[in-house]
């Protein structure tokens, strides 16, 4: 925190990040109810808060390579990190093991949500929703095809993706690859082409 806060504004400042709220934040700092939210409008206007505020928030904003990250993370998700397999005897009418013809134990398999081990693989963050049903515990993860659509309109994967480009700004080189047949999308995704040439 800035040294240039008094104490007060500081736990402002802390409660806001948490809370995103001026009149919650200046409750959570101790200011009265009555002056709350007057002290949390005043508080964000004062050029020492605000500046501190903005750094706070600029260091909890997601970069672009995390968006991108987050949004592969989605589009991998597979059941196998959410899903134990457990094995349970089948037990016959007297409460005994059944067996096989060749005198194996029979067994079903079925799958159980397993969210400690989700935990553990630090997966938890792609469940989308978490709820208790008639069969138990179930959960929804991000949509996949939805993550896919978006890193592929990020890379310029589909035709349909609309670009609006001033030709004027392309080098010659880049003008004569797409002239050979190559791709705009292609040739703008290309970091190594030559800078734009003159006369």
């Amino acid at each position: 925190m800035s040294e240039r806060l008094t104490t007060k504004q500081q736990l402002f400042v802390e409660a806001y990040l948490d809370c995103l709220n001026a009149s919650e934040a200046a409750r959570r700092a101790g200011y009265s109810e009555r002056t709350a939210h007057a002290i949390g409008w005043e508080n964000l206007r004062k050029p020492e808060i605000a500046e501190v505020v903005q750094a706070g928030l600029a260091a909890r904003a997601m970069s672009a390579d995390e968006v991108l990250s987050r949004l592969a993370d989605h589009a991998r998700a597979t059941a196998d990190d959410f899903l134990t397999i457990v094995e349970e005897a089948v037990l016959g009418g007297n409460g005994e093991p059944q067996f096989d013809g060749n005198g194996n134990p029979v067994v079903r398999r079925y799958p159980v949500l397993d969210l400690p081990k989700a935990r553990d693989r630090g997966r938890l963050h792609l469940v989308k929703k978490f709820s208790y049903t008639n069969n138990g515990p179930a959960i929804e993860l991000y949509d996949a095809q939805a993550a896919l659509a978006l890193l592929g309109k990020h890379h310029m994967l589909f035709n349909d993706t609309t670009l609006n480009i001033d030709l004027s700004s392309l080098s010659d080189e880049q003008i004569a690859r797409i002239a050979a047949g190559e791709s705009l999308a292609t040739v703008l995704r290309t970091k190594k082409d030559a800078a734009p040439t003159t006369g």
